[in-house]
């Protein structure tokens, strides 16, 4: 929440410009709760860009082939399969000036 508020507060980054990946519903309520606009990234669905504010969130297999000047990565270890890790990677790609990586691995 203090990285979203602190990109935006600075006057650096637009909301529609911070990508959340992959996505917790606490997480999506803590940004709302704290005043920021949300838009989910769906399958088949354009990212409306610049035309509607919020702080975008999806899978990481849905941010492949989109850019964000921000993208956190929220990385809990659900079972850890080899191929996680590969998303991760893609997923950091889609950040051109800021990336987050949140490593929480659950015991």
């Amino acid at each position: 929440m203090a990285w979203v508020r602190g990109l935006t507060e600075a006057g650096a980054l637009k909301t529609h410009e911070i990508c959340v990946t992959p996505v917790r519903s606490s997480v999506i309520s803590a940004l709302q709760a704290n005043g920021f606009a949300t838009v989910e990234l769906k399958a088949r669905q354009a990212d409306p860009g610049q035309e509607e504010a919020g702080v975008r969130f999806g899978s990481k297999k849905r941010i492949k082939g989109l850019e964000f000047k921000a993208v956190a990565i929220l990385d809990y270890a659900d079972g850890g399969q080899p191929e996680d890790r590969f998303e991760n990677y893609v997923a950091a790609t889609r950040a051109r000036q800021q990336l987050l990586v949140i490593d929480k691995a659950r015991t």
